[in-house]
């Protein structure tokens, strides 16, 4: 099973918590990837705290992360050769438990 950082109200970095996290199964156009290295990006901590930047921040709970890279785990896209391990930076990537 899959992790996620999760912020289940806002505040301090005491409200940030490791859950485990469902990733369904890609659509076709889409990738699933196997991180090797995350980050907290400095937008994910004005997030944590309830302010909208650089866009608006939905109510929680809500996932964090800005960055990270990893191998392509399951591929369903023919597009730019992308294929099998090949290795991706996920940057800028934000997601929500709705």
């Amino acid at each position: 099973m899959s992790k996620a950082h999760v912020i289940n109200e806002f505040g301090s970095p005491e409200v940030m918590h490791w859950r485990d996290w469902n990733v369904p199964d890609p659509s076709p156009g889409e990738v699933r990837l196997r991180h090797t290295a995350i980050g907290v990006n400095f937008a994910d901590t004005y997030h944590r705290g309830g302010i909208s930047h650089p866009w608006k921040v939905d109510n929680p709970p809500v996932v964090i992360g800005f960055e990270g890279v990893g191998l392509i785990y399951t591929c369903m896209s023919m597009m730019y050769s992308i294929s099998f391990q090949n290795i991706v930076d996920s940057s800028i990537f934000l997601s929500f438990l709705n």
